[in-house]
């Protein structure tokens, strides 16, 4: 589970290198959200299961949504130009 949790941030790492807008972006927020649920599961293990199927779930949303809505801009739309990675 550890090796997940870190594979997962530095995988975000990578896309920070690119460009620091990720934070800000559905899929930043979506990796954010899936890593601090897996970290979660050693403090709450008698919900392991339901904390897992979230974040299954919340994985397949997030990586197969259109790229217009995944990288759009949650925060500061208006000072932050979105990242212009294809996928």
């Amino acid at each position: 589970m550890w090796f997940s949790i870190i594979s997962g941030l530095l995988l975000f790492a990578t896309n920070l290198l690119a460009s620091f807008t990720a934070l800000f972006e559905v899929h930043g927020v979506m990796v954010i959200l899936k890593t601090g649920l897996l970290a979660a599961v050693p403090l709450f293990w008698n919900h392991r299961v339901a904390l897992l199927i979230i974040i299954l779930v919340i994985g397949g949303i997030s990586s197969h949504m259109p790229g217009r809505y995944r990288h759009k801009l949650l925060l500061y739309p208006t000072r932050l130009a979105p990242y212009q990675q294809r996928g």
